[in-house]
């Protein structure tokens, strides 16, 4: 072999890690978005899809592989689970009979490396099954944990305490500018070890985006679906927009 022949192939090799690596860490990092059309967003900004985005049947293998093509960076959806404990993606207990188990959900997301997960638990008994299949599909990296309000907290770090979670607020339109509820709501977070705060979009403010990343805490929001929203959301400085309608939120980070 040439010494040109090699110095390729080590460029290829290179090029190639630095793809995986780039794509394992997209959805924390959140820069691409910068890099690719200039947005003025945070740091560590995502998109997720919500369970149903892009008019498909919530709970399905089809929102996940729909989500995923969106190019969406995270897919959420909800988990409960069966009387043997095993854990499905299901809303309601009249939903959990025909429900995709969360292990086929992984396995057909295994061809979207770079995909993350938001795992929204609606109930918490199985909540260690859940963890063991993190685990064994090794999405520790990508998967995080929501609909945790702290009344649920010891029960999920007792049985799943390996895998991340944001703390759910209680936050209403009386409370969203009350700066000593913004402070009790990120004590909280700190004090139990969640990567942020999850609320309702129409309850966030500069002041707790800002208060809550001086804590290093992230902030996401839940569930806008117009480009007024949208565009209010990321001024605001949100890390994560949770949406049925991923493309029409690529459409304003574009500029369009």
């Amino acid at each position: 072999m040439t010494k040109q022949k090699r110095i390729l192939i080590i460029a290829a090799c290179v090029l190639f890690a630095s793809m995986v690596t780039g794509c394992v860490m997209a959805i924390w990092a959140g820069n691409r978005y910068t890099r690719m059309y200039g947005a003025t967003l945070s740091p560590s900004f995502t998109v997720t899809a919500h369970t149903g985005a892009m008019g498909t049947k919530k709970n399905s293998i089809d929102s996940i592989v729909k989500s995923a093509e969106s190019g969406a960076d995270i897919v959420e959806f909800d988990i409960m689970y069966r009387e043997d404990g095993t854990p499905v993606l299901a809303h309601y207990e009249k939903e959990i009979k025909n429900a995709p188990t969360l292990r086929e959900a992984f396995a057909a997301a295994a061809a979207y490396p770079c995909l993350g997960f938001n795992v929204d638990l609606k109930e918490f008994t199985y909540v260690d099954r859940v963890e063991e299949l993190i685990l064994e599909f090794n999405l520790q990296d990508k998967a995080f944990f929501t609909g945790i309000h702290l009344k649920d907290v010891a029960e999920v770090k007792e049985k799943a305490p390996n895998i991340r979670f944001y703390l759910n607020t209680d936050f209403t339109n009386k409370l969203k500018n009350d700066t000593a509820a913004m402070d009790k709501e990120i004590a909280s977070a700190l004090e139990i070890g969640a990567i942020g705060l999850n609320l309702g979009y129409k309850y966030l403010t500069k002041e707790l985006v800002t208060r809550a990343h001086a804590a290093n805490l992230l902030v996401s929001v839940y569930t806008p679906s117009t480009k007024w929203a949208f565009s209010g959301i990321m001024h605001l400085g949100a890390d994560n927009i949770t949406t049925k309608r991923p493309d029409k939120l690529f459409s304003v980070i574009k500029g369009n």
